[in-house]
């Protein structure tokens, strides 16, 4: 399920818009001396000196070669003027050694460095900071300090509508190494909440097609157990795999969980545990922990395919804390539970666990195991909050409340392939062993399109010439509103939906 290396290509210098005679590029060496014009030939020696230069629509080169020690960035651009901070060509320019801190920064790109063996923090971006693309980035080894760090960290006040996209994070730790005490808990990329109190959440961030690899937390989006404030984030279609504890843990509200991929969490998967209104959809989970965990208020599960979990498929739990949200109205539906376990023992856990204090709808679910489908986790029995209906699962015959037996058939289990046709269950990518475009038009949409292109074709070689001019046809036809809408949706995935006029390559 690994991702081709091409969705990370990134090449400045391939591009033709970096080169050496154009005038609005600023170019940085490694020489770390205060010296240079910001020419090709003669470069600034520090990235200090190109940021005191830089205007809105200019672009900061840095040429191959290792840069180390801190720098603060509080330049901004504009919406349609953006600063570009990039390497000459992707791993180019190393980051050694230090963080980059952004303060209440605007209309920023920052594309191609590699950030290596920083301490903590390799990048913090605080306060607020709006409408920041972070793409194409490489941490290797960075939180390597015996004290809690974040490698990607979102923090202050007032922050909205930033996206990471694209950007590989791995750590260096070996599963023997792995550190157990909170303060020393290793971080991928962390979105805090914000002020809350003075009105000034992090909002409408967008984490998308990225990769994590042997952290603690792959994500940690939100930091309170008690939370009714609207986020609006989307962590979608990333890679997370080998962290330790969690995958995905969301402490916030109204956040997109949609199409990632978590392989090899050996305790939590995905983890939405207060707020109101996430929505948990279309991932595959395989050979993980605890697949998804969910509490709170409102919050959907739905059409997610979990494969080989140590423990349950997915648990709604109880509230979260001392200070949580009671757990209510969650709805699980349309997913596919497979294989589950409690730590690799026969029969000892449920696919989906249930606190009886919770309320729930329990719905159109497939399971595939001899086990039981479904559990309530502590003393207590099910009763009108609980909405268990039409559910299958491919068993030993038993009968349970809510569940019928089903004799599908999948794709194909030895290959992890549980695509079916049947209306249980989930269906699409998630369900199979294959690559998976998130930009790709669906079969359906292509089909559609297809089918708009041949009516077309047709009426126009049947059609008289005085009728197609009568009737305006070529103006007024389907086929060239579908065009407009192709533009219109093939700018708003460019966009990736932040809805906040983001700069965007």
């Amino acid at each position: 399920m690994k991702r081709s290396r091409d969705e990370f290509s990134f090449d400045a210098e391939s591009s033709g818009k970096y080169s050496p005679n154009n005038p609005d590029l600023l170019w940085v060496g490694p020489e770390d001396e205060a010296s240079g014009n910001g020419t090709f030939e003669n470069p600034f020696g520090r990235i200090s000196a190109a940021l005191a230069k830089v205007l809105p629509g200019q672009t900061v080169v840095l040429k191959e070669g290792t840069y180390r020690g801190d720098a603060t960035i509080q330049v901004s651009g504009a919406m349609d003027r953006p600063i570009r901070i990039i390497a000459v060509a992707e791993s180019k320019a190393v980051i050694c050694g230090g963080c980059w801190y952004f303060y209440d920064v605007c209309d920023l790109i920052v594309s191609g460095l590699t950030f290596k063996d920083s301490p903590l923090g390799a990048v913090a971006v605080m306060g607020s900071c709006e409408r920041n693309r972070f793409d194409h980035l490489h941490f290797e080894n960075c939180g390597h300090s015996p004290k809690a760090s974040s490698t990607l960290f979102f923090g202050g006040s007032g922050a909205a509508c930033n996206i990471v996209e694209s950007c590989e994070f791995t750590h260096s730790l070996v599963e023997g190494n792995r550190r157990r005490d909170p303060d020393s808990m290793t971080v991928g990329l962390m979105i805090s909440e914000g002020d809350t109190h003075d009105g000034k959440p992090i909002t409408d961030h967008v984490i998308r097609r990225n990769r994590f690899s042997n952290y603690d937390y792959g994500l940690l989006v939100g930091a309170q157990d008690a939370s009714a404030s609207q986020y609006g984030h989307s962590i979608a279609y990333n890679s997370i795999d080998n962290c330790l504890f969690e995958g995905i843990m969301v402490k916030c509200g109204d956040t997109q969980v949609k199409g990632n991929i978590v392989s090899r969490c050996p305790h939590h998967s995905i983890s939405v545990v207060t707020g109101e209104g996430s929505v948990v959809q279309e991932n595959r989970i395989i050979d993980c922990g605890l697949g998804i965990r969910v509490a709170g208020k409102g919050h959907t599960v739905s059409n997610n395919c979990i494969i080989r979990s140590g423990a349950e498929s997915i648990l709604v739990m109880d509230k979260n804390g001392q200070d949580g949200t009671a757990t209510q109205n969650i709805i699980v539906e349309n997913n596919t539970c497979a294989v589950w376990s409690r730590n690799n023992t026969v029969h000892s856990c449920a696919g989906i666990g249930i606190d009886p204090e919770s309320s729930l709808i329990l719905e159109r679910n497939l399971f595939f195991r001899s086990g039981e489908p479904y559990q309530f986790t502590k003393p207590g029995k099910r009763n009108s909050r609980h909405l268990i209906v039409d559910n299958a699962w491919v068993g030993n015959g038993a009968s349970w409340e809510g569940v019928v037996e089903s004799r599908v058939e999948f794709a194909g289990v030895e290959s992890d392939d549980y695509a079916v046709d049947s209306g249980y269950g989930a269906s699409g990518w998630m369900c199979r062993p294959f690559p998976f475009d998130p930009d790709a038009p669906a079969p359906e949409e292509m089909a559609a399109q297809e089918s708009i292109e041949t009516d077309l074709k047709d009426n126009l070689q049947t059609a008289p010439d005085d009728a197609l001019d009568e009737e305006n046809i070529l103006q007024k036809s389907l086929f060239f509103e579908q065009q407009e809408k192709a533009r219109s949706t093939s700018h708003r995935r460019a966009d990736d939906h932040c809805g906040c006029g983001n700069a965007h390559e």
